[in-house]
């Protein structure tokens, strides 16, 4: 039943969900990071434009972008959860 062609080995142990796992940690480091980086072009774009000060733009009362702490800990995690899997 387990032949060389590997039929008869669980799918949980042929190593492909490991590597997909690791492709999807990727790509979710990768969306945060780039998030984050628009989140920080954009806040630099509304100081320079006049529209918001700097502690506006990032602080926790903002309107426009993501508070800068809260982007950061959100790529912390996204990277302790890569770890974990």
């Amino acid at each position: 039943m387990d032949g060389p062609s590997g039929e008869g080995v669980p799918r949980a142990w042929d190593g492909s969900r490991a590597e997909s796992r690791m492709a999807l940690g990727r790509a979710l480091i990768l969306a945060m990071l780039t998030l984050l980086a628009c989140d920080v072009i954009g806040g630099f774009i509304a100081v320079a434009s006049g529209v918001d000060t700097w502690d506006h733009a990032w602080g926790f009362d903002t309107e426009y972008t993501v508070p800068l702490p809260v982007g950061v800990l959100a790529v912390a995690q996204a990277k302790r959860l890569r770890r974990q899997r």
